[in-house]
């Protein structure tokens, strides 16, 4: 069953019991999303973007009057940052681990 509220979209899921797998009852609450989120989000990355691109410009030309040695440290730091901004690898449902192990839901 799902339904949404107030801008909350909330889920309850009941699985009966198999031979492999005991009966569940899960419940879910989450923020829907409003309609103009996603133009919002790609605003914001693009904004973000771009002062990014101007912070790193005007902090090259300012490493540009170092050593080489601290000019590598600073190209590795930004690395590691970018690194760390990555998203993380996408979490499986769990009844895709169900029906992947040959398990299938009711």
């Amino acid at each position: 069953m799902t339904g949404t509220r107030d801008g909350y979209l909330a889920t309850v899921q009941a699985v009966a019991a198999d031979e492999a797998n005991p009966p569940t009852l899960s419940a879910d609450i989450m923020w829907a999303e409003p309609p103009g989120h996603l133009r919002d989000t790609i605003l914001g990355g693009l904004a973000g973007a771009l002062l990014g691109a101007l912070l790193g410009f005007g902090t090259a030309q300012r490493m540009s009057r170092h050593s080489a040695r601290r000019q590598r440290m600073y190209s590795r730091l930004c690395l590691a940052t970018l690194l760390l901004l990555t998203p993380g690898l996408p979490r499986q449902h769990p009844d895709r681990r169900r029906l992947a192990a040959g398990r299938h839901p009711p």
